[in-house]
Formats: structure tokens, C-alpha cells, sequence
């Protein structure tokens, strides 16, 4: 991966801000996600206690893990913000380095500027007027020459070309040394100045230290009119010599044009760095404020969780002191329902029991009566047998009355025979009667068998449930 603000030998640059300007918008847009993620996990809310503390114990994890992913973003941004910062620097030194008479060591963090440059240069008031105007024409020389680096360096729109750029230093030159050649500066010091004005006709900001540097010429021209002309020359030659080099100035030029577009690309790269670090910074503000606010969340649902797991414990040990006493309730009344089962049946087999002997003493009492009818029919014809025989015995004449009244008697006889044969036969349907009575009882312990086994099937279930 190229870092943002690389130097690149030859004056080509390849698509940095592009790339950059890519990976940023990247990163930018993943922090962003993960932050409305983390938002949302945070902002998520449920409608009992129980799914808010599972919510909790379940995103947890996830919100630590976006929280670190979202740091280790942060980081990345700030590590290529000041890989950035050292390149851009690096690239500022190599040029100052490679030219030190166009960019000073002292304009590398403020570049391009000359008023920074002006006040890192040092002012002796020792020094002599003559060292000092001859120090203020260097300066003017340096000056123009950083001048026309800068204008290079922003000439982007492609209206200026270097070959202009090293005509109008000439020409700036030529001035100066036309302007001293002649008489003029003896004679017309202010018409001297003009030229000076004119020759070095800086922008901005730039333009006002030079007209204080302009100003001490023409100060000092004006004590020194006559004095010091050859050094003047010496000095323009110097400044024609220097001039007179356009292709080697040319190159340079260039190469400086090139390495100021990397610098240019890379602080327009480092201003929107640092207006997305600054973003980024109040954005992890936000987010440390939302954490801090989850965080207490987190500790609140905590001390929520463990209030409800401490009550949760007694409502625990209540539930079992309920159960136990359930329990013992539960076998109580199971003890209860065995006496009444036990009692049912015996009262049961006692209804049952009364029932058949008041069927007995019923059935007996009708036995008894037809027993008692039979017993005075039986009376009655021993007597009317008595009465026959003593009729017999006193009137023999009497005998065929008599005979008649033993066939009377016979009928009455075969009578009591129907009639004994009928109590017979009652008897018979009595003791049938009782024959099914017995097997009707059998069949009502059969049924209370099968009633004793449902109940302890019953009794099963229920032990199977406690258990």
C-alpha cells in the first residue's frame, strides 16, 4: 500500500488521493456501520425484566466485539493520519535538502511562506549599512527565487509555463542591473526604488516583507549615493549568473512543481484527514458517551439481574418449604381417603348386609305366616278329624253323612295338599330368590375389587406425578 504524501522520484505522481481518498471513505463507512450497529444493539428493549437480562447476557459479546472493531478503525485512521503527517514532513525535508536556496529549512512546516522565513532570519544591528543593503539584495534574490517556486508549485491551471517564469526572473534581473549600471540610482533614488518596486512585484501576504527589505535599499541608497557600485555589480553579475542558468533552474523548477503537487495532494489529503479525525473524534465521543450509557445499562441490568436472582433464590426456598408442606398435606389426605375408602366399604358391605337380612326377615316373615296359615289349617282339620270321629262314634247311622264328609274331607285334604305344595313351591322361589341374591353379592364384590384396584391405580398415578 502507497502512504499518503510518498515522494516519487521523476516528477510523476500516481492516483495517492484517489486511493486514499478511497480507503478513507471505506473506513469511514465501516466505522459508521458499526456504530449504528452498536446504537441499535444498545437502543434494542424488550417488555419483561427476564428478555431484557437475556437480551443483555446475548448481545453482550456482539456489542463488545463492535466496540472493538470500531477502536481498532479509529486506529487504523489515526496510525495512517500520522504515517501521513511523517511523509509529508519527509518529502519537505528532501527538498529543502535537494534545494536549500528555494526552501529553507526554517518554511518546512509553513511552506510556502516568506514572512515565516523573514522572522527565523537573524537581524545583528552590528552590522555595517553597506553588509546590511548588500544582506537585504540577498534576500530580495532569495526571496524572488522562492517567489517563483511557489508560483510554479500552484501554477496548476496551466496558463504560466516555466520558460516564462525564468524570463520574468531575467527580466526582474536585468532591471536591477540596469537600474545600478546606470546613474539613476545617484541621481533619481526614488526612480530607482520604483524599478525595484516594479522588478519585484510579489502577491499577497509576501509582497509586504519585501517592500520593507525594498524600503532599506532605497534608505540606504539615499546615505550612500555615490559609494559601493562596484560591489553592487559584483552583486548583479552574480544574480545574471544565476539567471543565466535556466535550463539547470528549469529543472529544478520542475522537479519542485512536482514534489509541491505531492505536497499539495498530501495536505489536501491531511486536511481531510484531519476533518474526518475530527469527525471520528466527535463521533467516539458520541459513542463513548452511548458506551458509558450502556455500560451503566449493563451495570444496572446487572444489579437488576442478581436482585432478581436473589429473589428468585427465596422464591425458591419458599417453593420448596410450599412443596414440602404440600407434600406432607398431600399424604395426609392420602392416609384420609384410605380410611374413607376402607370405612365406605364397610359401610358399604353393612347397607349391603342390613339390606339382604331385611330381605331375609322378610322373606321369613312371609314363610312364617304361610307357616302359621298352614299350622291352623292343620289345627282346624285335626279338629274337624276329631269331630268326625266322634260323630263316627256316635252315629253309625251317620256313616254315609260321614262317608261324604270324608270325601269331604279328602278334598279338603288334597286342598291342603295343593296349598302345602304351593308353600313348596314358594320355598323353592325363595331359595332361588336367595341364590341370586347371593350371586347378585358376589357380583357387588367383584365390582368393589375392580373399584379397590382403580383406586390403587389411582394412588400409582399420583406417587408416578410426585415423583
Amino acid at each position: 500500500m502507497l502512504n499518503p504524501g510518498a515522494y516519487i522520484p521523476g516528477g510523476g505522481t500516481v492516483t495517492l488521493a484517489q486511493k486514499n481518498s478511497k480507503w478513507l471513505q471505506e473506513n469511514l463507512t465501516d466505522m459508521d456501520m458499526k456504530l449504528k450497529s452498536m446504537i441499535k444493539l444498545i437502543e434494542e428493549d424488550a417488555d419483561s425484566f427476564a428478555k431484557r437480562a437475556e437480551m443483555y447476557y446475548k448481545k453482550r459479546p456482539e456489542l463488545m466485539k463492535l466496540v472493538e472493531e470500531f477502536y481498532r478503525a479509529y486506529r487504523a485512521l489515526a496510525e495512517r493520519y500520522d504515517h501521513a503527517t511523517g511523509a509529508l514532513r519527509q518529502a519537505h525535508r528532501t527538498m529543502a535538502e535537494a534545494f536549500p536556496n528555494q526552501i529553507p529549512f526554517a518554511v518546512i512546516d509553513d511552506f510556502p511562506s516568506s514572512s515565516t522565513a523573514a522572522e527565523c532570519e537573524p537581524h545583528t544591528p552590528e552590522m555595517s549599512p553597506p553588509a546590511q543593503a548588500f544582506s537585504e539584495i540577498d534576500d530580495l534574490q532569495k526571496d524572488s527565487l522562492r517567489q517563483s517556486a511557489y508560483f510554479h508549485a500552484k501554477k496548476k491551471d496551466g496558463t504560466y509555463s516555466e520558460e516564462n517564469d525564468a524570463l520574468t526572473s531575467k527580466r526582474r534581473v536585468k532591471q536591477l542591473n540596469e537600474m545600478f549600471a546606470s546613474g539613476e540610482s545617484t541621481s533619481h533614488p526614488k526612480f530607482a526604488e520604483g524599478k525595484i518596486r516594479k522588478g519585484l512585484n510579489f502577491q499577497g501576504g509576501k509582497g509586504q516583507v519585501t517592500e520593507d527589505k525594498i524600503n532599506n535599499v532605497s534608505r540606504y541608497m539615499k546615505k550612500n549615493e555615490v559609494g559601493n557600485k562596484e560591489d553592487v555589480f559584483v552583486k548583479t553579475r552574480s544574480l545574471q549568473d544565476e539567471v543565466s542558468k535556466p535550463s539547470t533552474e528549469n529543472q529544478n523548477l520542475t522537479q519542485v512543481k512536482s514534489e509541491l503537487d505531492i505536497v499539495d495532494q498530501a495536505e489536501s489529503e491531511i486536511h481531510r484527514l484531519q476533518e474526518s479525525l475530527s469527525r471520528l473524534e466527535t463521533e467516539k465521543e458520541a459513542a463513548q458517551l452511548q458506551y458509558h450509557k450502556s455500560m451503566e445499562n449493563i451495570s444496572y441490568l446487572e444489579m437488576e439481574i442478581s436482585h432478581a436472582q436473589a429473589d428468585n433464590r427465596k422464591l425458591k426456598s419458599e417453593m420448596l418449604i410450599t412443596l414440602a408442606r404440600l407434600e406432607m398435606k398431600k399424604q395426609a389426605l392420602e392416609m384420609e381417603v384410605i380410611d374413607l375408602a376402607q370405612q365406605t366399604n364397610k359401610k358399604q358391605q353393612e347397607v349391603e348386609k342390613q339390606d339382604e337380612m331385611k330381605k331375609l326377615k322378610c322373606s321369613v316373615q312371609d314363610e312364617q305366616v304361610q307357616y302359621t296359615q298352614a299350622a291352623a289349617v292343620l289345627q282346624s282339620l285335626e279338629k274337624l278329624h276329631s269331630q268326625s270321629l266322634e260323630k263316627l262314634s256316635i252315629t253309625a247311622l251317620e256313616l254315609q253323612s260321614g262317608v261324604e264328609k270324608l270325601q269331604d274331607m279328602e278334598l279338603r285334604n288334597r286342598s291342603l295338599e295343593e296349598v302345602i305344595q304351593q308353600v313348596k313351591e314358594a320355598n323353592n322361589y325363595l331359595h332361588k330368590e336367595l341364590m341370586l341374591k347371593e350371586e347378585e353379592l358376589k357380583k357387588v364384590n367383584v365390582s368393589i375389587q375392580d373399584e379397590r384396584l382403580l383406586l390403587v391405580q389411582a394412588e400409582e398415578a399420583i406417587q408416578s406425578m410426585r415423583n
